[in-house]
């Protein structure tokens, strides 16, 4: 029987750690309006977003540092009145993230104190894009942000291009699920109190099943 209570005890503690360990990426978003288009029409004006997911395997956003290779996925959205604009970069998909230097890196209130400076492209990234689905993008503080690849064949620029390499212009990082499409429904944990009850009433029937037995004897 104590055998028993151990065993279910020692599944409590296990799931407990694996629930606080798991590893989780962190998102990261900077947001402008498109200030000038080329090829495309319509988007002037309206809202241009860039989210980044990274994981380096750890849990918390506190003091932590994010390589570039460490990105999961670069999200360029832009607002329309009929065809607004999601196209996914993903470094494991074919994506060329090779233009970087610097880092992500957060203090220890998990704010952002540093962001890379980075460009890019992909021949086939997951996009709705209505001009091209081979694109190239420009996280540099310099450049335009968006383009039809090769370059030449339609751009969107932003305003205050320049403070997308500025930490304090970008939101801290927060977790999302894993995936390079954005958040993703987690799937839930075998919740910690289910587990301790299931060790109490193993307890109690085994205990009661001990009471029966010492009661025919």
């Amino acid at each position: 029987m104590i055998k028993q209570i151990t065993s279910v005890a020692a599944l409590v503690a296990v799931a407990s750690v694996s629930q606080v360990a798991s590893a989780a990426p962190f998102s990261m978003t900077w947001t402008s309006t498109v200030s000038i288009e080329d090829t495309y029409s319509g988007y002037v004006g309206e809202s241009a977003t860039i989210t980044v997911v990274v994981d380096n395997g750890g849990t918390s956003n506190v003091s932590q540092v994010w390589a570039t290779t460490d990105i999961v996925s670069l999200t360029f959205s832009f607002g329309h009145a009929t065809t607004p604009i999601t196209t996914v970069f993903d470094p494991n998909g074919g994506g060329n993230f090779a233009f970087a230097s610097g880092q992500y890196q957060t203090d220890g209130t998990g704010a952002l104190t540093a962001v890379p400076s980075m460009a890019g492209d992909e021949a086939a990234p997951t996009t709705n894009d209505p001009i091209n689905s081979s694109l190239e993008w420009f996280v540099n503080g310099l450049n335009g942000i968006y383009y039809s690849f090769p370059m030449g064949n339609g751009f969107l620029e932003v305003n205050n291009v320049g403070t997308n390499t500025d930490p304090g212009s970008w939101s801290n990082p927060a977790p999302v699920a894993a995936g390079p499409a954005g958040p993703v429904e987690p799937v839930p944990a075998l919740p910690l109190v289910g587990l301790v009850m299931a060790a109490l009433g193993l307890g109690a029937a085994g205990a009661a099943g001990l009471r029966r037995k010492q009661a025919r004897s």
